[in-house]
């Protein structure tokens, strides 16, 4: 089965083959484990649903694939797992909680800007990595209110009511602790225009 093509793996796992399926999974467990390893599922979900949740996924994709563009199915693929793992995030640490629990520490920024990367050449990642490292410096300059809001409006889609609720604070001085944080980003932030 090692020699087979992708396409033929993928027409085997749906009849049922799982023969196919354990192939299948062995050549793209870098690709999940990359997607599940990211620091924000990690931190989030921790590293063993992040594992499961992607790989449920790959299979689902697997099982389900019709189309008869197998060239870029591994794209294809880690788009799907990535979906479902934000999905998850989003379901975690909507704005239904009763705590916000993400402990924005050194620590939480460090793992958050070390997680994996999506460029595509040496070049695109030396540049993802010298932005990181800025937008790391840039974060660390806001007070720890200003960095919750940030992160939960911005990567855990909590909407503005939602944090004013989990601060016991007002919507308006959630949006200017939002406002303050933004223009103090976009002022540290603006020479690498």
């Amino acid at each position: 089965m090692e020699n087979m093509s992708l396409q033929s793996l993928i027409e085997l796992v749906q009849i049922g083959d799982s023969n196919a399926m354990l192939e299948l999974c062995n050549r793209f467990r870098p690709l999940i484990f990359k997607e599940a390893h990211k620091s924000l599922f990690e931190l989030s979900l921790g590293r063993e649903d992040a594992e499961s949740i992607a790989v449920l996924e790959f299979i689902t994709f697997v099982q389900n694939y019709k189309g008869d563009d197998f060239e870029h199915v591994p794209g294809l693929m880690k788009v799907c797992i990535y979906n479902a793992l934000v999905d998850q995030v989003r379901k975690t640490h909507g704005g239904h909680q009763n705590e916000i629990d993400v402990d924005f520490t050194d620590d939480f920024f460090d793992n958050f800007f070390n997680g994996g990367s999506l460029a595509e050449s040496p070049e695109a990642e030396l540049v993802s990595q010298e932005l990181s490292v800025e937008l790391k410096k840039a974060i660390s300059s806001l007070s720890s209110k200003e960095k919750l809001v940030i992160f939960h409006y911005f990567f855990f889609d909590y909407k503005e009511k939602d944090i004013a609720e989990k601060l016991h604070c007002s919507d308006r001085y959630v949006r200017k602790i939002k406002k303050a944080a933004l223009l103090k980003l976009r002022n540290i932030l603006q020479y690498l225009k």
